[in-house]
């Protein structure tokens, strides 16, 4: 995903989706990579080295690490699915 491309995918969305959401979360990775990059000048914002975000919105939330993203519904637990994205498992 680092290249914005679709390596696979599993779910309820179609592959045209999965791919658009490749694309956006290399984007938001490269903006936010930076960002961390930017705070080892700051004193109080320790945020380098990056390793992913979440994005919520409606129903659904995003979490992505540098090499895959999960998407989930509300009713997920953060702490599981974060967990298993930056080690890079697919949580259930």
């Amino acid at each position: 995903m680092k290249d914005g491309s679709l390596k696979a995918f599993k779910g309820s969305i179609n592959k045209t989706a999965a791919e658009d959401l490749a694309r956006y979360c290399m984007a938001m990775n490269g903006v936010l990579e930076t960002m961390g990059l930017m705070s080892s000048k700051l004193d109080k914002l320790d945020i380098d080295p990056y390793h992913g975000f979440v994005h919520c919105g409606g129903d659904s939330t995003i979490f992505a690490s540098l090499d895959h993203f999960v998407i989930v519904d509300e009713t997920a637990d953060w702490n599981e699915i974060s967990y298993a994205v930056l080690k890079g498992e697919f949580p259930e």
